[in-house]
């Protein structure tokens, strides 16, 4: 009893020294910045140190043991749907808009290495939002590498947006390049007005949208690479010496959860109070390849999240295989 009141009272220092520490770092910045790095570490403490459970799904598959609230699971071999939910009704995208960010991007950069500075106003918009954030600063000089990996991996808002910025002129700009996009794929129920995926009424999609999309740009060679990439080290910064280690939000969950007959390759993660928990992975069973679209996990506390997101995805990986009734 003794030895785990030690540890509680450990985490516990540990966190005030954390806290205090940024709150130090927060005078000389802003609040907002407090608030936003307090957001993002304890919202990473709280919803990963613990094992997840993985349901086991019974035949036939009732979709409300699954608790994603819109679903898609496409076979990318024989291109079609093999289990949805609700996919068809229009939802609140949240980060995985930053698929299309990104996809846009690719379509209208010329130089990889090319050096780009942070763009104040892309850095306010993550402050005033408590958005996610990459780890960059204002002004800071970065490769558009950087900005692609930061805005898939780390689901940067300073990153997004320093992205449309630097590529069209304005945000707005950027917008209407991915409507276009959007209208192109026949993504008929998508309307983007950010690209962040930060909460607006106006900005919405569907999980068989989000297939057609991710399909689409997963035949993009570099596209693919980046959303399949675990880690990426960041060039130089005048704050970090030795670059920014940028981890994927998805990635780093599969390591404990994939198996030598199932699991994630790649994918990109989403989350506001209005969205939901939301999982868009590229994943394998066997030879096959799919693309899994969770969306609208509810949860109540989005510094302790239940991460049904997760289970779901696995769970439905776990079903499919080993009943072998949804591959094709």
């Amino acid at each position: 009893m003794a030895r785990r009141k030690r540890k509680h009272r450990l985490r516990r220092s540990i966190k005030n020294i954390l806290i205090l520490t940024i709150l130090g770092v927060g005078v000389y910045f802003s609040y907002p910045l407090i608030e936003t790095t307090l957001h993002n570490y304890f919202t990473i403490k709280e919803s990963s140190n613990d094992p997840l459970d993985i349901p086991t799904l019974t035949y036939p598959l009732n979709s409300d043991t699954l608790i994603s609230q819109n679903i898609s699971a496409y076979n990318l071999s024989s291109s079609e749907f093999v289990y949805s939910k609700a996919a068809d009704e229009t939802i609140y995208p949240a980060s995985i808009t930053k698929i299309m960010t990104v996809l846009v991007a690719l379509d209208h950069i010329s130089n990889y290495d090319e050096i780009v500075n942070i763009d104040a106003t892309a850095y306010q918009r993550l402050l005033d939002e408590n958005g996610s954030s990459a780890g960059f600063v204002s002004n800071d000089e970065v490769s558009y590498w950087d900005l692609l990996y930061g805005t898939m991996l780390a689901s940067g808002t300073e990153t997004s947006n320093t992205l449309a910025i630097q590529l069209s002129g304005s945000i707005e700009n950027f917008v209407d390049l991915m409507n276009a996009k959007a209208k192109q794929l026949n993504m008929k129920s998508t309307h983007f007005v950010n690209v962040d995926g930060l909460h607006d009424e106006d900005h919405y999609s569907s999980t068989q949208d989000i297939v057609q999309l991710l399909d689409y740009a997963l035949q993009n060679e570099v596209f693919k690479t980046i959303f399949t990439t675990k880690q990426y080290q960041s060039s130089t910064t005048n704050k970090y010496p030795y670059g920014l280690t940028i981890e994927s939000t998805v990635l780093r969950f599969t390591e404990d959860l994939n198996t030598d007959q199932y699991g994630v390759l790649g994918g990109k993660s989403g989350t506001t109070y209005e969205s939901g928990q939301c999982w868009v992975t590229l994943a394998t069973i066997g030879e096959e390849q799919f693309i899994i679209v969770m969306m609208n996990a509810p949860f109540t506390n989005i510094y302790a999240q239940d991460r049904a997101q997760i289970t779901d995805t696995y769970a439905l990986l776990k079903y499919m295989h080993q009943y072998d009734i949804l591959i094709h």
